[in-house]
C-alpha cells in the first residue's frame, strides 16, 4: 500500500511545471473557514440519532456524510433527498431533521463552530463525496480518536486543519453537481413525507393542529402517520411538531422583540402557561429565564 502511494506521488509530481517566479506562490480568494470545537458522531442502527435536541436553534454547523442508506433531510420547510455517497452541511440556526430507515443507515456526523466564513455554496444542497473526502474523513477520525484517548495540542490542531480541508474539498465538488439539491426520492413514501413536512411547517403555529387533521389531509390513518414518523425519524409526529414550535420560539426569544405571551401565540401554544411548561420540559429553564440569560 505504501509503495502504491509513493508511485502515485511520483507520477503526479512529474507533471509539475517549473514556476515563472520562484518567490510568488499560489494564493486564494476564499477566506479562511477556521473551524473549531469539533465533535464527531457515528449514527447507525445501534446508535440512533436523538430526537428533539438535534433540531433546536443553535450556532453550530452540522456536516453529515452519508455512508449507507438513502434518506431525507428536512431543513425548515424544505425536503432534500440525502443520497448514500453524498454530504450535507446544515448551517447555524437552521431547524433540521432527518428521515431514514432507522434499521439500516450509517452516517458520520461532524459538528463544529467557525470563526471564519463557511461559503454559502454548500447551503441547502447535497454534494457528492469524492475519494479525497473519504480519505480526509478517515484521517479526521484517526485524529479525533487520538484526542479522545490522550488529548494533545498537535492532534487537536490537526483535526481543525483536516476539517477545513474536508470543507474545501466539498466546496470544490459542489460546482460539479449543480442541481443535486432539487432531486428528491421518487418513492411514494418520500413524496408523502415531503408533503406532510410542508403541511406541518405551514400550520405549526395553530394550537388546534392535530395528528388526526394531518392524517386526514394526506389520506392516511393516524396510526400510519405515527408508524411512518417513528420508523423514519425515531420520534413521533407530535414530538416533531413540538420541536418545530420550540425552535421557532427560540428564534423569537433571541430577537428580543416580543413578549412571552406573544411568542407563545406565534409558536402555536394555546396559552403562555402551556408554552412555559413545554419550554422548561425541553430546555430545563423557563422562557423568561432564557430571555434574561440572553440579555
Amino acid at each position: 500500500m505504501k509503495k502504491d502511494i509513493i508511485r502515485k506521488i511520483q507520477s503526479s509530481a512529474r507533471l509539475i511545471e517549473e514556476p515563472e517566479n520562484y518567490f510568488k506562490g499560489i494564493t486564494s480568494d476564499i477566506p479562511p473557514i477556521s473551524p473549531d470545537g469539533v465533535i464527531m458522531l457515528y449514527r447507525w442502527c445501534d446508535r440512533k440519532m436523538k430526537d428533539i435536541s438535534a433540531g433546536l436553534y443553535h450556532r453550530r454547523y452540522v456536516l453529515t456524510l452519508n455512508l449507507a442508506t438513502d434518506g431525507i433531510a428536512c431543513i425548515n420547510e424544505r425536503t432534500i433527498h440525502f443520497k448514500q455517497g453524498t454530504a450535507l452541511l446544515i448551517y447555524p440556526f437552521q431547524f433540521h431533521n432527518y428521515m431514514v430507515d432507522m434499521g439500516t443507515f450509517e452516517w458520520l456526523v461532524i459538528t463544529f463552530e467557525s470563526n471564519g466564513t463557511v461559503p454559502l455554496e454548500l447551503m441547502n444542497r447535497t454534494v457528492n463525496m469524492s475519494e479525497e473526502v473519504y480519505q480526509v474523513a478517515d484521517l479526521m477520525l484517526k485524529s479525533f480518536l487520538e484526542v479522545q484517548k490522550e488529548d494533545n495540542k498537535t492532534a487537536r490542531q490537526k483535526l481543525k486543519v483536516l476539517l477545513e480541508c474536508l470543507l474545501l474539498e466539498l466546496l470544490n465538488q459542489s460546482g460539479k453537481n449543480i442541481g443535486e439539491e432539487t432531486i428528491f426520492l421518487k418513492s411514494q413514501k418520500a413524496g408523502l413525507i415531503e408533503r406532510i413536512n410542508g403541511y406541518i411547517h405551514a400550520n405549526f403555529n395553530r394550537p388546534d393542529l392535530t395528528l388526526d387533521e394531518i392524517a386526514e389531509a394526506h389520506n392516511i390513518s393516524k396510526g400510519y402517520l405515527c408508524v411512518l414518523f417513528k420508523k423514519m425519524t425515531g420520534q413521533g409526529p407530535g414530538e416533531y411538531i413540538r420541536s418545530i414550535r420550540i425552535n421557532h420560539a427560540l428564534k423569537l426569544l433571541n430577537s428580543g422583540s416580543y413578549l412571552i405571551s406573544e411568542i407563545a401565540e406565534m409558536a402555536g401554544y394555546s396559552s403562555p402557561a402551556i408554552f412555559s411548561r413545554s419550554f422548561r420540559s425541553n430546555l430545563g429553564i423557563s422562557p423568561r429565564e432564557y430571555q434574561n440569560s440572553n440579555k
